[in-house]
C-alpha cells in the first residue's frame, strides 16, 4: 500500500498547529505582563454618614496616571457614565496613596449606581476598577477581566 503524501500532509498540519499555539501562548503572556501592573493598583470605597471617600494606593513599581473616579448609574439594561466623575491626581508616584471625598450622597436608594476608578498604566493602556467587584479590565479591549 503506498501512502503517497499522507505522512508530508500530516506533518504541514502538525508544523502549522505548532505555530499556531507558539503565537498563542506569546500572545497570552503579553496580555499577562502588561495587566501585572493595573492588578497591582488598589482601589476601595468606604461610606460614612455624610460622604463617602474613595481611596487609591499604587503597589506596583511604576506610576500610574490620570486616575479618576466615576460614578455610574444604571439605566434599563445598560451602565451609562451619568452622575460624577472626578480628578484624583495628575500622577501616583508607586506606594503613593490619594484619597477623594467629593462623592455627592444624592443617591436615592432605589437608584442602582456603581463607582469605578479609572487610571493610565505606565505602558500607556487606559484601565478600568470595579470597586464593588474589585475586577480590573481593560478600557480598549473587548477581553474579560482580571
Amino acid at each position: 500500500m503506498d501512502w503517497g503524501t499522507v505522512p508530508a500532509w500530516i506533518g504541514s498540519i502538525l508544523s502549522g498547529a505548532s505555530v499556531l499555539l507558539a503565537f498563542y501562548i506569546l500572545h497570552r503572556d503579553r496580555d499577562l505582563r502588561l495587566g501585572m501592573q493595573a492588578s497591582l493598583t488598589v482601589a476601595w470605597m468606604e461610606k460614612h454618614a455624610n460622604e463617602t471617600l474613595i481611596y487609591m494606593r499604587n503597589t506596583s513599581e511604576m506610576p500610574i496616571f490620570q486616575p479618576v473616579y466615576i460614578k455610574k448609574k444604571r439605566r434599563f439594561l445598560f451602565w451609562f457614565i451619568k452622575a460624577e466623575e472626578g480628578r484624583m491626581a495628575p500622577v501616583t508616584q508607586p506606594n503613593e496613596l490619594h484619597s477623594k471625598q467629593s462623592i455627592s450622597r444624592k443617591v436615592k436608594q432605589s437608584e442602582k449606581c456603581r463607582f469605578y476608578v479609572q487610571f493610565m498604566s505606565a505602558d500607556g493602556l487606559a484601565w478600568e476598577r470595579d470597586l464593588q467587584t474589585g475586577k480590573v479590565r481593560n478600557l480598549h479591549r473587548w477581553r474579560a477581566s482580571l
